[in-house]
C-alpha cells in the first residue's frame, strides 16, 4: 500500500517538477531578453551620439515605424535613417533612456519609461531635454531585439 501512494504522489508531482524547471528557465530567458533589450537601447543612443543614423537605423526591424512628436509617422529603415541624420552642426552630446518597464511576451517586448537628450548647435549646448518613450520590440529570427514601434514625447524635467 505505500509503495502505491508513493508512486502515486511521485506521478502527481512530475507536472509541478517540469513546470517548476520551465519556470527556473523562463525567468533566466525573460531577464536575458531584457538584458539585450536594454543593451540595444544603450547602443543606440551610443549611435546617436556618435551621428551614425544608418547604425541607428539598423536597430529597427525592415517594417519599422517611428512616431516623433508633431510629425507624421515615419516607416522603413531608409525614411528612418533620414529622420535621425543630424544637420552638419547640430551634434548631440548626451543621450540616456530610463526604462521604467519590460514586458516580454513571446518575441514581442513593451518597453515604456523616460529619457534626457542634449545637443549642442554650433559648439553651443543646448539645456537638456525631457521625454517619456514606448518601444515595441520583436526579436528577429537570428534572435536580436530590434525596435519594431517606436513613439516619444517631451516632458517637464524630472523632479528631484
Amino acid at each position: 500500500m505505500k509503495a502505491r501512494t508513493y508512486v502515486t504522489l511521485l506521478a502527481a508531482s512530475l507536472p509541478l517538477i517540469s513546470t517548476a524547471g520551465a519556470q527556473a528557465t523562463k525567468s533566466s530567458s525573460y531577464a536575458a531578453d531584457i538584458a539585450a533589450i536594454g543593451k540595444v537601447a544603450a547602443e543606440f543612443s551610443q549611435r546617436y551620439m556618435r551621428g551614425d543614423a544608418q547604425g541607428m537605423a539598423d536597430l529597427y526591424t525592415e517594417n519599422g515605424a517611428i512616431f516623433p512628436s508633431g510629425r507624421p509617422i515615419i516607416k522603413g529603415k531608409a525614411d528612418i535613417k533620414a529622420y535621425w541624420t543630424l544637420p552638419p552642426n547640430v551634434k548631440v552630446v548626451d543621450h540616456k533612456t530610463t526604462a521604467d518597464s519590460v514586458i516580454v511576451v513571446g518575441n514581442t517586448a513593451y518597453d515604456y519609461g523616460t529619457f534626457r537628450a542634449q545637443n549642442s548647435r554650433d559648439g553651443q549646448t543646448a539645456n537638456p531635454g525631457y521625454g517619456k518613450y514606448v518601444i515595441v520590440w520583436q526579436r528577429q529570427n537570428d534572435g536580436r531585439w530590434l525596435m519594431h514601434l517606436d513613439i516619444w514625447n517631451n516632458s517637464p524635467a524630472p523632479q528631484p
